[in-house]
């Protein structure tokens, strides 16, 4: 009889353990796709691009790893931001990262992803995209995002941007913009279940809490706001690049 349970034992390890590694395999990816976000790394960036085929190949129709190939194709834009490439290929880059999270189904990744295209739709005006286009499509992608996975400090922090950057008359409001970035910082120590596996972004919230305290005249605050992106990010290149500090002097 105790064969048998040492054997039954075994047997459930075997079934379970590799969830659990598939588990701590994602949050070790998602940590590195944040670091490529944040410092604009080229080399982490090719070992994550290596990991990311891998692990397609095995398992292409995994929420998850859609959404991480997408967050991904995102980050990367970094390296082209920091490198200053043309409008063009900065356009072409964050389209190709859209696409990928569009392809992203099932909760609360698509709620995730359609978070992410909401910014990407910013940044893609910021390049040339029609702001008749792509304004209505960044709010619909962030209401959206932020009503499936209110708890989301993601969903909180693109739904924030788009309130902070889209003028009064067409739906803006900066007070709201506040209210959701510092709530977005607070839900970073409270994740919510359905989206516990995500921990990303809490530098990111710091940097656009910084921006919305820059845009409503507290620069006391948004010093602090930035001294807590790098305490988090030290490298945070964004960040690190006086993009925030100098207007906060």
């Amino acid at each position: 009889m105790k064969t048998k349970l040492v054997s039954l034992a075994l047997l459930i390890t075997a079934l379970i353990a590799p969830g659990l590694r598939a588990q701590t395999d994602n949050a070790a990816l998602e940590q590195k796709i944040e670091n490529v976000f944040y410092r604009a790394d080229t080399a982490l960036s090719a070992e994550v691009e290596t990991e990311l085929t891998t692990a397609l190949a095995a398992n292409p129709q995994s929420p998850a790893l859609l959404y991480y190939r997408g967050f991904f194709e995102y980050a990367k834009t970094s390296i082209l931001y920091r490198e200053k490439a043309d409008k063009k290929v900065l356009r072409a880059a964050l389209e190709n990262a859209d696409k990928h999270l569009a392809a992203v189904k099932g909760q609360p990744w698509q709620a995730e992803a359609e978070a992410l295209r909401g910014m990407i739709c910013g940044q893609i005006m910021g390049v040339g995209g029609s702001a008749m286009k792509f304004g209505p499509k960044m709010a619909e992608l962030t209401t959206g995002a932020l009503d499936e996975q209110p708890a989301s400090p993601r969903a909180k922090i693109c739904r924030a941007v788009c309130y902070l950057n889209t003028p009064g008359m067409f739906g803006g409001d900066k007070k709201e913009a506040m209210k959701l970035f510092n709530s977005a910082v607070v839900s970073f120590t409270k994740p919510d279940a359905k989206t516990g596996e995500l921990s990303w972004g809490k530098a990111y919230a710091y940097a656009w809490l910084a921006q919305a305290k820059l845009q409503t005249g507290d620069k006391a605050g948004a010093r602090e706001a930035v001294d807590q992106a790098l305490a988090i990010e030290p490298n945070y290149g964004w960040v690190k690049g006086m993009q925030i500090q100098k207007r906060a002097e």
